[in-house]
């Protein structure tokens, strides 16, 4: 775009009435935002987008590509083929977007809707806005996560923060970063995260998996990978300023396809160190909190479609380091487990907020749009054949510990525990991931259970439909 058409959106929200219908923040404030953002006001930015289950976004926008029909054209033409990238919400000036109210959440989740609906899947991006505040959206795959706090805007900073926005389109990394996360041992965690990274792998998605339990590198341990041969290890990196892809090994296996083919599939690893007093250290707590994990993960983000952290039970530095670097937070826990449903609680109420503030002090999504740090993902129960009663019985105390931290924090638990209940339904149900014996067996010849048997793919592949792919 010229610089001379370039809008002057300081000055248009110098004239914004403060109580500006959505209509007028629209037309006065975002399409010219995006205008600014390179898009073109007549090809490629649609208002009032249709986004298949009967919804209509604000916005739908993408770039039309030279000697092609404009965006706005094949949306006239079928919406179902148009492939926007963008999809927005828009809201009166009066109306609040700061994170944490009612409103705000309430948004969000439409948000969320549009950009799960059918004439939605090719979106990667999505942005809420007032005039007031703007925040935008990463979508990978199903997963939505904010890459950008609710930023309050004005005449001031607006300018910045548009660039800044700008860049992040452009330079976002491939990779979701995913941690597997229970402050509890001994509910699956390890397993969960190797057959996560393999059913990912069968789905043709390119994944590393790294072993950052530092203390008893499990997933090494179940993965046959041997440490001591491991010439170039994580602290080597950290400490030694080595490559980051020297550490790196492959998982291969192969099965059968759906059409009886004989196809090879892998995933990368990073094995665990086996530096057993590494928090004990002062030089170690020094770089560790000066070079993060996220930072020492950069050169990768680009080649992966998933990275996958396997993270130590506890709260200590290394953990603390795992959820910081993520994007979201995926949290096992057992039917049969009370302490694993709470912890996982109080890690959506105390922990992840602890890291999330962090990242919003220290990351900074350019000069002026702040990091929003990792989300959690809904909780799912690992493993475990309940009967009726025993269902029954965690339900009632699922619903016990919602209620609790609900009065204690003011805190609704219930969209990660029960994220698909329908108001008025009776029943109550969290995604389970089915015992089977196969599953544990797979240790034995180090490969994942899903590199070996069809129906540990099955349970761990209607995992990965649930989560992360449409």
């Amino acid at each position: 775009m010229n610089s001379s058409m370039t809008p002057d959106l300081s000055q248009l929200l110098e004239k914004m009435p403060k109580s500006a219908l959505s209509t007028v923040v629209s037309g006065g404030f975002v399409t010219p935002f995006l205008q600014f953002l390179e898009y073109d006001q007549f090809s490629d930015i649609y208002q009032n987008f249709p986004t298949g289950n009967g919804d209509r976004s604000d916005y739908a926008v993408k770039k039309t590509k030279p000697n092609e029909p404009s965006f706005v054209e094949t949306v006239a033409t079928n919406a179902f083929k148009s492939e926007p990238e963008i999809i927005g919400e828009v809201k009166p000036r009066n109306y609040s977007l700061e994170e944490g109210t009612g409103s705000y959440e309430s948004t969000l989740n439409q948000l969320k809707g549009y950009l799960l609906d059918p004439n939605c899947q090719s979106a990667k991006w999505g942005f809420l806005t007032n005039a007031n505040h703007i925040q935008w959206f990463r979508k990978h795959g199903k997963v939505i996560h904010p890459v950008t706090a609710s930023i309050e805007i004005n005449p001031s900073n607006i300018i910045d923060v548009a660039n800044d926005i700008k860049a992040l389109i452009a330079e976002y990394p491939k990779a979701l970063t995913v941690a597997i996360y229970n402050n509890k041992g001994g509910i699956g965690k390890t397993t969960a995260a190797i057959n996560l990274a393999g059913t990912l792998a069968r789905l043709d998605k390119k994944v590393l998996l790294i072993d950052f339990d530092h203390h008893q590198q499990d997933l090494s341990i179940l993965l046959g990978i041997n440490n001591k041969n491991h010439l170039i290890k994580l602290s080597d990196v950290i400490l030694k300023r080595h490559k980051i892809s020297s550490t790196i090994t492959s998982i291969s296996g192969k099965f059968k396809n759906q059409n009886n083919s004989v196809v090879n599939r892998s995933f990368d690893v990073i094995p665990g160190d086996e530096f057993m007093n590494w928090e004990r250290t002062p030089e170690i707590q020094y770089t560790v909190v000066g070079k993060t994990l996220k930072q020492i993960l950069k050169p990768l983000v680009n080649n992966y479609d998933y990275i996958i952290i396997d993270t130590p039970p506890n709260q200590s530095l290394f953990t603390y380091n795992s959820l910081y670097s993520s994007d979201v937070v995926l949290i096992p826990a057992r039917h049969d487990d009370i302490s694993s449903l709470v912890n996982a609680a109080r890690a959506i109420v105390n922990f992840l907020p602890e890291v999330q503030n962090s990242r919003r002090k220290n990351e900074r999504q350019g000069s002026s749009c702040t990091d929003a740090g990792p989300i959690p993902l809904p909780i799912f129960l690992n493993g475990g054949k309940p009967t009726d009663a025993a269902k029954k019985l965690m339900i009632e105390s699922v619903q016990e510990v919602v209620s609790l931290f609900n009065q204690s924090h003011r805190i609704d638990l219930s969209e990660y525990f029960f994220p698909n209940h329908k108001p008025g339904d009776p029943n109550y149900k969290i995604f389970s991931v089915p015992e089977y014996a196969i599953i544990a067996k797979a240790a034995f010849k180090n490969k994942p259970a899903v590199f070996l048997h069809n129906t540990a793919y099955s349970y761990y592949h209607q995992l990965v439909k649930e989560y992360f792919l449409q």
